[in-house]
């Protein structure tokens, strides 16, 4: 079948139309990052993925008449993003890609063979459904589909390629899209329960809404059951076990691997009938933030530099392997709406106590404690520690009492911290700190 063509392609300078799957990159951060996913440069690599793909996939069942995705493990969908995100780079011009066997194990961490055999052929025996609009561009196509068709293609120096295609729906509608969410590609490697992955996108794409208040997504809980190829026999669902095998299992990882953003409150809603049997899940996620890599930088002169690295250094922190790099600092201090030097201060803080009291919550959210950010200096480095950090950057005094707290409409309350905004301390009152210390 020959490839979609877009007689009005517009190039990503005409700001007057708007963007579609065709004039993006596709792709946010470098795909060699993920050569090594528990890396912090990993950890900000991204794809888009519409919306009307997420919002209407559902697993029907592999090629033999087996349960609703059977076949694709955790590994296998692991496998299917990575070629997914590798082949959206070129998918305007080209219909068929290449990912070399060797990167493809290093993204999924594993190093035989045949495991990776094993995925790719559990991805051509994965059968999906799609239910695309007329305002995507594509019909509705109303039948079963293959994920994605892959085979081994051996080089004539003996290296191994997989070589795969994306079907010519599923391309087209990439390729119109104008809705569309941010999927961390890391997250992915990462993940334990093959439910993970398709819970994943499900709550990324409402997370990565505008809203000034989190707002619940709520699923009738036998459609959430199917999209995500949870399998019953008809009429014998037990939500017991779907909940204990899939949805919770799934939250764990999220919870775990996911930066973007976070699962404030899951909560099943019962019905009002005999027996209060739950009959809806309710989903209330954070709005997604922009890593800080992507963030723009708080302006900071050489002047506030010199004396950040003497703040720094009369506090006996390391510059090199304490503190983050000053572009990093720079970048918080445009999120948490204050200063460079502010923003070291309180990291320097927040570490010198955190080696004083490692159980202690080190933010006004209390879901991690100091010794979290200890162990990612250890193991990762400071970068990552600080990123730690700042997904809870707020300063924690367990001798304060918590704040006012925020009603979500129609559901349970939400704890909602009100920013701690720096003040914003004349330059000279760190050059009299400097030169009056003790």
């Amino acid at each position: 079948m020959p490839a979609p063509r877009f007689k009005n392609f517009i190039r990503r300078a005409d700001k007057s139309v708007s963007p579609t799957g065709a004039t993006r990159c596709g792709v946010h951060g470098d795909l060699k990052a993920l050569l090594d996913p528990t890396s912090e440069a990993a950890a900000s690599v991204a794809m888009d993925m519409p919306a009307v793909m997420i919002k209407t996939i559902r697993y029907v069942g592999s090629s033999e008449g087996a349960s609703p995705a059977d076949a694709m493990g955790v590994k296998a969908h692991a496998l299917y993003a990575y070629l997914m995100a590798s082949a959206r780079l070129d998918l305007v011009d080209e219909t068929n890609f290449m990912v070399s066997y060797d990167n493809a194990k290093k993204f999924l961490q594993i190093e035989r063979t045949d495991r990776l055999q094993e995925y790719m052929e559990a991805l051509n025996k994965t059968m999906v459904s799609y239910d695309f609009t007329e305002k995507d561009g594509v019909r509705n196509i109303g039948e079963s589909i293959q994920l994605l068709s892959c085979r081994t293609r051996i080089m004539p120096d003996g290296k191994r390629y997989i070589r795969y295609s994306i079907p010519y729906d599923v391309r087209t509608v990439i390729l119109a899209a104008k809705s569309y969410t941010w999927e961390e590609l890391a997250a992915f490697s990462k993940f334990k329960s093959k439910y993970a992955p398709r819970l994943y996108p499900l709550l990324a794409l409402r997370a990565g809404m505008s809203f000034e208040k989190p707002h619940p997504l709520v699923f009738e809980i036998e459609e959430l059951a199917a999209q995500l190829g949870w399998f019953s026999e008809r009429g014998k669902f037990k939500f017991s076990h779907f909940e204990a095998r899939c949805l919770l299992p799934a939250l764990a990882d999220i919870k775990e691997y996911v930066q973007r953003f976070r699962v404030l409150e899951y909560k099943p809603l019962q019905a009002d009938t005999r027996g209060r049997p739950v009959v809806r899940l309710s989903f209330t996620v954070s709005q997604a933030v922009r890593p800080l890599e992507e963030r723009q930088k708080a302006e900071t002169s050489a002047a506030e530099k010199r004396i950040l690295i003497a703040l720094m250094e009369r506090r006996g922190l390391s510059m090199q392997t304490e503190v983050p790099a000053i572009d990093t600092l720079a970048r918080a201090a445009t999120v948490l709406g204050t200063e460079t030097i502010k923003v070291a201060e309180r990291w320097a803080s927040v570490l010198e106590r955190a080696r004083e009291t490692p159980t202690l919550p080190y933010g006004a959210i209390g879901e991690g404690v100091g010794q979290d950010i200890l162990d990612a200096l250890d193991s990762r480095g400071v970068g990552a520690a600080f990123g730690v950090w700042m997904k809870d950057p707020q300063p924690h005094d367990p001798l304060i009492v918590s704040e006012a707290n925020e009603v979500v409409e129609g559901f349970e309350e939400i704890e909602v911290r009100r920013s701690a905004v720096s003040s914003g301390n004349d330059l000279a009152d760190y050059v009299n700190s400097i030169l009056n210390a003790a």
